[in-house]
């Protein structure tokens, strides 16, 4: 690694811990050996959660492990906290049309079951694009789950995975 030439320096490096030639950890360390790269911040992003692996890349001065799937408020939380960002958000409200307007509750008349069970494993992956294709096959099932399909993908576009598991959750076994 230290051989290459680099154009630019990334601001942050997201790590995963399997790879093909060499684990993430040895990476770690052959990055930190790269001038430049002592100080760029380094967050190990792994599906395992066992605490030695945490220990591990904390050892391999890592900066940050971030468990699978990734949490995006997860993940900007930490890039606040290692880069020094501040995010800057728009306090305007979105214009949205009267057809893609975000229902109240109290007009959601729930998917079938199956449905519902099919929509709750997507979220609890992350699977927002399948999210968002299955709001559209709900709104072509029958017009009477629009409400809940416009309410579903308004979640799906803002990553929202854990209110859009508190919203299938408050209709499975009802």
């Amino acid at each position: 690694m230290s051989d290459y030439s680099w154009d630019f320096l990334p601001d942050l490096i997201l790590m995963g811990l399997v790879m093909p030639v060499m684990t993430g950890f040895e990476a770690v360390q052959e990055i930190r050996e790269t001038p430049g790269f002592r100080e760029t911040p380094i967050i190990t992003v792994s599906a395992s959660v066992i605490d030695t692996d945490r220990e591990r890349s904390r050892i391999a001065s890592c900066d940050a492990f971030l468990p699978k799937p990734v949490r995006a408020g997860k993940l900007f939380g930490l890039m606040e906290e290692l880069m020094g960002l501040e995010w800057i958000y728009d306090e305007s409200e979105p214009e949205i049309t009267g057809e893609e307007s975000v229902p109240n509750d109290a007009d959601i008349i729930p998917p079938p079951p199956d449905e519902l069970d099919a929509l709750y494993e997507l979220a609890r992956f992350g699977n927002m694009d399948r999210i968002r294709q299955r709001s559209l096959h709900l709104e072509e099932l029958d017009e009477k789950y629009a409400p809940f399909a416009r309410k579903l993908r308004a979640l799906a576009e803002d990553f929202e995975d854990e209110r859009i598991l508190a919203l299938v959750k408050q209709f499975i076994g009802n």
